[in-house]
């Protein structure tokens, strides 16, 4: 029921829209820089997560 993305590409836009319609949970792992535009137009919701690091070592850094 969670779904965690390792890309900012907008181009999954509609696909993390669409599973959220369906109640999934969804978090997105990118650089604050290349995350695209086309998430921001997402409503917010509670089961869409932004984690935002420049390297994979600051994920499990904070996550520990």
């Amino acid at each position: 029921d969670t779904f965690v993305i390792f890309s900012g590409d907008g181009d999954y836009a509609s696909a993390v829209k669409y599973f959220l319609e369906k109640g999934k949970n969804i978090a997105l792992v990118s650089t604050e820089k290349k995350f695209g535009r086309e998430f921001n137009y997402i409503s917010p919701v509670q089961f869409f997560y932004k984690i935002f690091a420049d390297n994979i070592e600051d994920i499990w850094s904070e996550s520990l």
